[in-house]
């Protein structure tokens, strides 16, 4: 059973990702979704049973049977998260500058070079759900201001507008975004606007978290003294968002805004650098029950502390489901292992899926999964006659340049998709900036664990600023270079698809050679894709 069911872990994803995309417009009442709820559950577990009774030869009924079940889970669990939207109005503002609307802060405030930003839930007098609201709080210079905290009671005097639409359909579609997200208003706020009515303060282990957090920026704070260089550490480390506009868009158009978002780079480095320590310790029970449990530990309490972002939770789940497979003695497979951490995801947020970091750390996963080791061993084919003393740095070099095309083949349609930009230099940067950012987080990571001997840690700080500092003008550098930002109309999303379908028939014809069916596959491919655009 735990082979034929393993296989089918992909696919089944798949139809619960269709499921959950079709129904992503569709809102209804609690009382509806609670019926969708009991009619999937009982219809899942009658196709489950069914699908068990069927023979080989009706393998194929079997995955129909499947496909049906993943489909209807998946819309499901997007009807039930699309309830907060049963009483949202489209036509007007919920509130408006006659009457004080009371709401609570849900999220801890994000520091942001002119404002903060902070998302709140209305408290409504009939009791009613409804979405949460975006409030940018601008900042003072002359005067200081309380920012609210999370629990914190507002009662504000001032329009709650929606989301409004993009201008143009070539710019972002945030309320698109933020509709994915549950959050439907938003509202622009002075220092005169709102008054904290009850102060307070969610007292969770989430806020302890967030103590923690802070507690760890300020050792960063200290020892990256510059502005740039404490909000570049700070973003690569615990993923904190203090960078001015300037910082953000030279990493962006020198191709290396991905350094500045705590992923499976981050989590990894604490994985290993937990692996070798406590390697140290020679006892098999250690070595098979204490070790597994206090790297968990520590990968969920690095998770929590950089903000559950979507591509460090999927790292977290499946550097989890590996280190539990090794303590049971059991084989991981990368595919079904990232797929499970997926599921996982849809799970607990079923909105998920239009988020762009979720989409963009899978498909960096399965880039890699996919097309980089066809890539690297066709690049280092010229240098395999070479002794390894020589060979190690062209190695090195071709296996960043292999990652890093093998990311973008998947990467490139998603971005034209959402920004309509391309980075020409996107490989120099990675040469450079991938081994920088990698010292970075190893002296980062040190220099938090070894802060309480502040001899060491001085020593530590000081490098770790250096290197901060060189990665710093690095990207400045290559940001100065001409051309460094392709910019194009936005693509459709027709053409992303196509050009998926096209990457996988690729795929196939690397593992099965250039067979005709092959060929032909990736023919019909290329014709429907001209059609489609050469039709009006």
């Amino acid at each position: 059973m735990y082979r034929h069911l393993m296989p089918a872990l992909p696919k089944f994803v798949i139809t619960v990702i269709l499921g959950n995309a079709i129904c992503n417009s569709l809102i209804v009442d609690d009382i509806t979704a609670t019926c969708c709820v009991t009619s999937t559950l009982m219809t899942t577990v009658l196709l489950c049973r069914l699908a068990n009774a069927l023979t080989y030869k009706l393998r194929m009924l079997t995955g129909l049977l499947m496909a049906i079940a993943g489909i209807s889970l998946g819309a499901c669990l997007q009807l039930c998260d699309n309830t907060l939207f049963a009483n949202y109005s489209y036509e007007q503002d919920v509130y408006n500058e006659n009457c004080y609307a009371i709401m609570k802060v849900v999220s801890e405030p994000e520091n942001r070079e002119k404002n903060y930003r902070l998302q709140c839930s209305l408290i409504d007098k009939e009791a009613k759900k409804l979405p949460k609201v975006i409030v940018y709080l601008k900042k003072n210079n002359e005067d200081s201001i309380y920012v609210p905290q999370q629990g914190n009671i507002l009662a504000i005097k001032k329009t709650i507008r929606k989301i409004p639409p993009p201008k143009s359909d070539n710019d972002f579609n945030y309320k698109k975004y933020c509709f994915n997200n549950n959050i439907g208003y938003i509202s622009y706020l002075n220092k005169d606007d709102y008054m904290i009515i009850d102060s307070a303060k969610t007292d969770n282990i989430m806020t302890k978290i967030y103590v923690l957090r802070d507690k760890l920026a300020s050792v960063l704070q200290k020892h990256a003294p510059g502005d740039i260089e404490s909000s570049i550490a700070k973003a690569i480390l615990l993923g904190v968002n203090e960078l001015s506009d300037e910082t953000r868009a030279s990493f962006s158009s020198s191709g290396a805004i991905h350094v500045l978002c705590v992923s499976g780079l981050h989590v990894s480095t604490i994985y290993l650098l937990l692996g070798y320590l406590l390697a140290l310790v020679k006892n098999k029970w250690f070595t098979g029950f204490c070790a597994p449990v206090i790297i968990l530990c520590f990968l969920w309490m690095y998770a929590a502390v950089t903000g559950f972002s979507p591509s460090v939770s999927r790292a977290a789940f499946m550097l989890s489901f590996i280190v539990i497979g090794n303590a049971c003695k059991r084989k991981t497979n990368i595919i079904n292992t990232l797929c499970g951490s997926a599921l996982l995801l849809i799970f607990i947020n079923p909105d998920i899926i239009f988020n762009i970091g979720f989409q963009l750390s899978y498909a960096a996963v399965l880039g890699i999964v996919l097309f980089q080791t066809p890539i690297n061993n066709f690049m280092i084919k010229p240098f395999s006659k070479m002794k390894k003393l020589y060979a190690w740095l062209p190695a090195k070099i071709i296996g960043i340049i292999s990652v890093s095309v093998a990311v973008q083949l998947l990467l490139s349609p998603i971005l034209l998709y959402y920004f309509g930009s391309f980075s020409n230099y996107f490989l120099l940067t990675n040469i450079i900036v991938i081994p920088l950012a990698s010292v970075i987080i190893y002296l980062g990571v040190s220099l938090l664990i070894l802060s309480p001997l502040p001899l060491i840690a001085d020593v530590t700080g000081q490098l770790f600023y250096g290197f901060v500092r060189l990665l710093n003008n690095a990207v400045k550098a290559v940001e100065s270079i001409p051309n460094s930002v392709s910019m194009v109309n936005k693509i459709d999303f027709m053409i992303v698809l196509f050009c998926f379908v096209f990457l996988i028939i690729f795929k196939l014809i690397l593992n099965s050679g250039m067979t005709i069916k092959n060929i032909n596959a990736a023919l019909t491919c290329i014709c429907l894709l001209l059609v489609y655009l050469l039709i009006p």
